[in-house]
């Protein structure tokens, strides 16, 4: 039961980071172009793709991970 549990809060620990880093990528470095609803494509955009990488790595990691830790 604990390991399960301290899969699941890597998991999504590693997902919440993922879509943070994201956010942060996508209000600080994209360039501004167009208005309105292309910033908001843009950062749905980031925000997405931020958490899909963050979601792969917690599973790589999960998946590396000793099985004795």
């Amino acid at each position: 039961m604990k390991k399960f549990l301290y899969g699941t809060l890597t998991v999504l620990g590693s997902t919440v980071s993922g879509t943070l880093l994201g956010g942060i990528y996508a209000k600080f470095l994209m360039p501004k172009r167009g208005m309105g609803w292309d910033q908001i494509a843009d950062a749905l955009g980031a925000l997405m793709i931020g958490s899909a990488v963050g979601l792969l790595v917690g599973v790589v990691t999960l998946w590396h991970l000793p099985r004795k830790r």
